[in-house]
């Protein structure tokens, strides 16, 4: 199981599913169901400029992010919390769209994990 450069720790993941193939694949599962609607949720938040909902589900995304070894993504969450303490919601678009972009990229990294995991 190699390392996919700066986007995901598999090794990680996998210590975290407890070495089994199984339980990754289902935290894998369930995380792409759970992140779907709470990126709906976060984009709701930021509409309504809700600032106190977008760092509730901005932290949920990270820890669930975290917990399947994201690198980059986890990184742009911890970037825009950090901004929107320091300046509000001043850049909150631009850090949305990298935080999803980066996560669009980990989604992938995990969907080519559980083709790995079949070979």
């Amino acid at each position: 199981m190699k390392q996919t450069n700066k986007v995901i720790d598999k090794k990680d993941a996998f210590l975290r599913a407890g070495n089994d193939w199984d339980s990754l694949s289902l935290m894998i599962d369930v995380y792409f169901d759970f992140s779907k609607q709470k990126l709906l949720l976060l984009e709701d938040a930021i509409k309504q400029q809700n600032v106190l909902e977008i760092k509730n589900i901005a932290h949920v995304l990270k820890g669930s992010l975290g917990m399947l070894g994201s690198i980059e993504a986890c990184q742009s969450i911890v970037t825009l919390e950090e901004s929107i303490k320091k300046d509000g919601l001043e850049n909150i678009k631009t850090l949305y769209s990298n935080m999803n972009r980066d996560m669009k990229i980990f989604d992938k990294a995990l969907k080519d994990l559980l083709v790995e995991k079949q070979l």
